[in-house]
């Protein structure tokens, strides 16, 4: 574990706008890791405390020296810190909580996250580093002043079935791919005015569909940040936005599959929109900020979804 998290410190000490932005020191965030040893388990072994000793008073308990993990200078372990804390006891993988004012997260990990064969287990370099920037980043509060405003909650209900949405749908996630692989800028734009051209016909289309762009900009910012702080060169686990609903079915439509939608779109606008980031860092919490398809139409120029008369040629061309 420890491991891990000094290589994501030394990528994050290095170059902080690559990850995220310049102004955020993921390697300085407090993390409160539980030992358990099982997924979701209601029992720990101990705790260790990252990052805390500005938090609370870690005085009496032992420093664990980690030598050549300079970065993780400030870690401690105990068996009995909080452990009386109902909410440290509940059967979840991960807490948000708050010490002296200081929110944290509370992670707990075990050693079926650290040897991934393929099975359905969350790796902890992953699955800790996305939740920890949805309350360090993010805010957990949406009535904080601080705190992203985006609705994000729940799934889309209901998700169009017919064939006419599958056959759109289907098309703007190759444009989205393909914008995201793009080796050069002008490929990379033509690609993804199309995937938002296939998108907005989507919501005139079904207008529910615009919740969409809220999932994606809280859960897509996420898991963009979970691969640059682990070195990724692209999306985690996915060949392709296609590959994602032939493997799991009409089952992701409601709320997963707008994880990887809304990384792909993060990717795209790293080479459409240099300093997207600082950008949306700076208005997402006023209630007025963009999501992350305003800021692709805004970096493609496109605003309206094409003629009827056009359709069937730009699906044809991503099938």
């Amino acid at each position: 574990m420890f491991t891990e998290l000094s290589a994501q410190y030394e990528r994050a000490a290095a170059d902080p706008a690559q990850v995220w932005t310049e102004d955020f020191h993921y390697e300085d965030q407090p993390f409160l890791l539980l030992r358990t040893t099982k997924a979701q388990s209601i029992d720990w072994k101990y705790a260790f405390l990252v990052n805390m000793s500005d938090v609370v008073d870690t005085s009496s308990m032992r420093r664990v020296s980690l030598p050549n993990m300079p970065l993780l200078d400030d870690v401690r372990v105990s068996k009995a810190f909080s452990f009386t804390e109902p909410w440290l006891h509940l059967p979840a993988n991960f807490t948000d909580a708050e010490f002296n004012g200081t929110p944290v997260i509370a992670f707990k990990f075990h050693p079926g996250m650290f040897n991934i064969d393929g099975s359905e287990e969350k790796d902890f370099r992953h699955f800790s580093a996305h939740e920890n920037f949805h309350l360090a980043v993010q805010g957990i509060d949406p009535t904080a002043a601080d705190s992203w405003k985006y609705d994000d909650a729940g799934y889309l209900d209901p998700v169009p079935t017919s064939s006419e949405h599958e056959r759109l749908l289907r098309a703007e996630l190759v444009a989205l791919d393909q914008a995201r692989e793009a080796t050069d800028v002008a490929a990379a734009r033509t690609a993804a005015a199309d995937a938002v051209r296939l998108r907005l016909l989507r919501q005139e289309t079904w207008p529910e569909l615009s919740k969409q762009d809220g999932i994606e900009t809280i859960e897509g910012t996420a898991t963009y940040f979970e691969a640059k702080i682990n070195g990724d060169d692209a999306l985690v686990g996915a060949p392709s936005l296609i590959a994602v609903i032939d493997h799991f079915g009409d089952s992701v439509l409601g709320r997963d599959l707008y994880y990887w939608t809304g990384s792909s779109i993060a990717v795209t606008l790293d080479t459409l929109q240099p300093g997207w980031k600082d950008s949306l860092s700076s208005s997402a919490a006023s209630g007025n900020g963009p999501t992350l398809f305003e800021m692709l139409r805004q970096a493609t120029g496109v605003m309206e979804a094409p003629p009827a008369i056009a359709v069937d040629d730009l699906v044809n061309a991503y099938t």
